[in-house]
């Protein structure tokens, strides 16, 4: 079965995106980038010598999502807690700079900004440094964030939770968000401990390797219809889109199952790819898009992203662009499982 929407109908669908307001909470996460070169090794131990040439500090996690969002027109509020150090200041600074409302983030003494650093030389990730504390946010800082919320509620219409097991998204946090907004658009990039607590969700977004962790997915993909029932039954959202990687995206809804391909193109850094797949989902359900339109709009946008080197956001008129361009062929391969 092949879905050929004209392409030009969903660009057009684009211009009501500003009048779309979301709150997005969840795990906030800052993405650093240390540039080198590498020229020699150590005489102390087989590993390269990187002499450092200049860094970068970019939104990641949740933050990513929001400056996505932000970026593609959309009115976005930022929930979440940051250390009371020069990275979570940076940040902050960083989203304000964009127009993302950062009014919802708790700064906090308790516990550092949650930091990975990556070292690039010649191009390549030689190691990644994980700077975190990712124990449950204490019950003082939960009531913080779940009063900010409330207060904010008016001016929302959809919220998006960007779960990284970093301590935000606390078993209270769930129950609270997915009850007190059970009357708004809910959708949620889970892992794996805390899948089976966001039942009912409008979107639940889950990536093949969380999924992996719950139920066999076989190398070949031949039970991926297994793996859409199974999900649909134990979690029962409104939409169930599993991301695959360079196989695209599994689509399960009203009790239909889709495999929707990705672009076929050389991916450069995976970094943030599901963040961007995560928010162009988002706004194709908010748009109102039939969900398989949906599905390959987002495959296109996270095909942008893992083109390019580090946690980017994709402007709108590339993706625009990458839309006409690519919508038939990744449209024209799309395959209804049942």
């Amino acid at each position: 079965m092949h879905y050929l929407t004209d392409p030009n109908s969903i660009v057009n669908e684009f211009s009501r995106i500003p009048d779309l307001k979301i709150a997005v909470i969840g795990d906030i996460i800052v993405d650093e980038y240390i540039f080198g070169e590498v020229d020699r090794i150590s005489p102390e131990a087989p590993v390269p010598i990187v002499k450092l040439n200049h860094k970068e500090v970019l939104p990641g996690g949740a933050a990513n999502v929001a400056l996505n969002l932000k970026k593609a027109g959309a009115g976005i509020f930022l929930f979440g807690v940051v250390g009371e150090d020069s990275y979570g200041s940076h940040l902050k600074a960083i989203l304000r700079k964009h127009g993302v409302d950062v009014n919802g983030i708790v700064s906090t003494g308790e516990r550092e900004t949650t930091v990975k650093s990556r070292v690039i030389a010649q191009n390549q990730q030689i190691v990644r440094l994980d700077k975190e504390k990712n124990a449950p946010i204490p019950g003082r800082i939960e009531k913080i964030l779940q009063e900010k919320l409330i207060r904010s509620s008016s001016s929302f219409d959809a919220v998006v939770i960007q779960d990284y097991e970093k301590g935000v998204m606390t078993r209270g946090m769930i129950d609270f968000t997915t009850q007190t907004f059970q009357d708004k658009f809910i959708a949620v990039d889970p892992k794996y401990r805390s899948f089976f607590e966001y039942r009912g969700v409008n979107l639940f977004k889950p990536n093949l390797n969380e999924v992996k962790r719950i139920l066999p997915v076989s190398n070949d993909g031949d039970n991926l219809l297994e793996v859409c029932d199974y999900l649909m039954s134990k979690v029962n959202p409104g939409n169930l889109v599993v991301t695959l990687g360079k196989e695209g995206m599994l689509l399960g809804v009203n009790g239909d199952c889709y495999l929707i391909p990705a672009m076929q193109i050389e991916v450069y850094d995976v970094t943030g790819a599901g963040d961007t797949a995560l928010s162009f989902l988002v706004i194709g359900f908010l748009l109102g898009l039939d969900p398989v339109d949906t599905c390959i709009l987002a495959n296109i946008a996270a095909g942008l992203a893992v083109q390019k080197l580090g946690t980017v956001q994709i402007e709108l008129d590339e993706l625009q662009n990458a839309i006409v361009r690519n919508w038939e062929t990744v449209a024209s391969g799309v395959k209804k499982l049942r």
